[in-house]
């Protein structure tokens, strides 16, 4: 799944700067009108769905697209054994700094190098609208369950809204003074749209029963695009 969005990820790095949590969250992006999404505002995004996935203390947690960790960080530090994968080499290198206890390993999302079962959480954030196609998204999907454990449960994050598409790119162009503008700098880095239904009947195909909910994170200019999958495995 070599592409344009795989060699920007590759090239981010830290450059000898202390991986902060700050840092970890402004280096995927997440951002408000008025800067860097604050960690207040993270961590009760994370403590939001951490509580409708029920998180009991000592799950085991993967995260599928961990980028450097910013996520998984604060349940490493609650004690949670942590594992991620991503397909950039130097955001997996820093997942291994910042976590040393954790297991990481830079492989594809479609192939997780976990044996059946292994998870009582699996999550992926913001990542699905990177993947090439439905097809992909599926596989994806399919592995994501078969890693997890009977009565595991789990959810894929911030999911670009099918339904709110026009609307997301009108704000797109928007922030780069145009329509011209932002396929000049984005020819290259296209995003995949998904409808809520198609969450739902895809998981039910691998044994997960789910549910959509739009997403909410105060001043996280996204948010309003996006939607949340949440599922457990039957």
């Amino acid at each position: 799944m070599a592409n344009k969005w795989q060699e920007l990820w590759q090239n981010k790095k830290l450059d000898n700067e202390t991986p902060t949590l700050a840092k970890l969250i402004a280096m995927v992006g997440w951002k408000t009108d008025k800067g860097d999404l604050s960690t207040e505002a993270w961590l009760d995004f994370i403590a939001g769905f951490s509580g409708k996935l029920a998180t009991k203390p000592g799950d085991a947690i993967l995260e599928v697209g961990c980028g450097p960790g910013g996520l998984l960080l604060p349940f490493y530090q609650q004690g949670h054994p942590v594992c991620g994968i991503d397909y950039s080499e130097s955001l997996v290198e820093i997942c291994r700094e910042v976590m040393p206890a954790g297991e990481f390993h830079a492989a594809q999302a479609s192939q997780l190098p976990f044996a059946d079962g292994r998870f009582d959480i699996i999550l992926s954030n913001s990542v699905c609208h990177y993947f090439p196609d439905h097809a992909y998204a599926e596989a994806v999907l399919k592995e994501m369950a078969r890693c997890l454990a009977p009565g595991g449960r789990g959810a894929i994050l911030d999911a670009n809204d099918a339904e709110k598409q026009d609307a997301f790119m009108e704000h797109r162009y928007a922030r780069y003074g145009g329509k011209e503008e932002y396929e000049k700098q984005n020819s290259e880095l296209p995003q995949l749209f998904y409808t809520k239904a198609w969450f739902v009947a895809t998981g039910e195909k691998y044994g997960l029963s789910g549910y959509t909910e739009d997403q909410n994170i105060a001043d996280y200019y996204n948010s309003k695009f996006r939607f949340n999958y949440f599922f457990a495995k039957r």
